[in-house]
């Protein structure tokens, strides 16, 4: 962005995976976990609509201030958009505009309905980062 313009920079998420396809190509192994993150992880199921089961890998990040959740590992049927959205620095420095979701869940680690920021990805075999 030009030093001299001003405004704000809308994103809107737009899934390019139908529910079919998400549920069989995201194959969550926990071998395939960073060994560093496996104790602070937990699988947790969404609360749907149609009742049906599928867990995700959630990680609890005590340094995150922005939950997050991985657009590959959820469908529309979990998550209730807000219209609003939320800028987020990574670890890079870079600056993103991501959409607010809410996302109900029970797990061991957390249970409850969260607000987060909807991303592209994270890291290899996790589906949503809990921030505490």
């Amino acid at each position: 962005m030009d030093s001299g313009t001003s405004g704000d920079t809308s994103v809107q998420f737009t899934s390019t995976l139908n529910k079919t396809q998400i549920e069989s190509s995201v194959k969550q192994n926990f071998d395939e976990i960073d060994p560093r993150f496996r104790c602070y992880c937990a699988d947790a199921v969404p609360e749907r609509p149609d009742k049906s089961n599928r867990a995700i890998r959630v990680l609890r990040d005590t340094g995150a201030l922005q939950s997050l959740v991985c657009s590959q590992v959820v469908t529309e049927d979990d998550y209730k958009p807000t219209g609003e959205c939320r800028l987020i620095r990574g670890v890079t420095g870079d600056v993103i505009s991501v959409p607010l979701i809410e996302v109900s869940l029970q797990s061991s680690l957390c249970s409850g309905t969260f607000l987060c920021g909807l991303v592209s990805t994270l890291p290899t075999g996790i589906g949503m980062l809990v921030c505490r």
